[in-house]
């Protein structure tokens, strides 16, 4: 797959063989003309595309898709609920770990520190668009283990 770019702006998604010609791009039985003045570049995608991947969604900065500035600030609210939402369901489903007499005291411990990395994520730099998710520790992989 490959997308069709002007700048860092995507201007469509090309799946297969497509021609280029020096006043046009033609992939699909869909011919997109080059306007005057704008440099096109066409940019490989080895990994499938995001499940919000739209054409004003993203961009390609520095040889990698991310969100746009335009999304960005016309879906933070939006992003900031998805992600605390995420986030208060981790912790929920971790309380039981900090009860006494349920956990010896360094697994206890792992479990402390994966809650405050939960309660740490808004303070990550790609917050809320691009979260590093802390790895669940032992016993919230095996629930069995409860």
């Amino acid at each position: 797959m490959k997308l069709l770019l002007v700048g860092e702006r995507i201007v469509t998604v090309i799946q297969g063989a497509y021609q280029e010609t020096n006043e046009a791009f033609v992939f699909d039985q869909v011919t997109i003309f080059k306007e005057p003045g704008n440099d096109y570049i066409i940019f490989n995608i080895v990994d499938p595309l995001p499940e919000d991947f739209g054409l004003e969604t993203y961009v390609i900065r520095n040889n990698q898709l991310v969100y746009s500035e335009v999304f960005k600030r016309e879906h933070f609210d939006e992003y900031v609920a998805k992600v605390k939402s995420k986030r208060n369901d981790a912790l929920n489903e971790s309380d039981w770990t900090q009860l006494p007499d349920v956990l010896d005291d360094a697994v206890k411990a792992e479990c402390a520190v994966y809650r405050q990395s939960l309660r740490d994520i808004s303070s990550q730099p790609g917050y809320p668009f691009d979260i590093q998710w802390p790895q669940r520790p032992t016993p919230l992989r095996h629930p069995a283990n409860r």
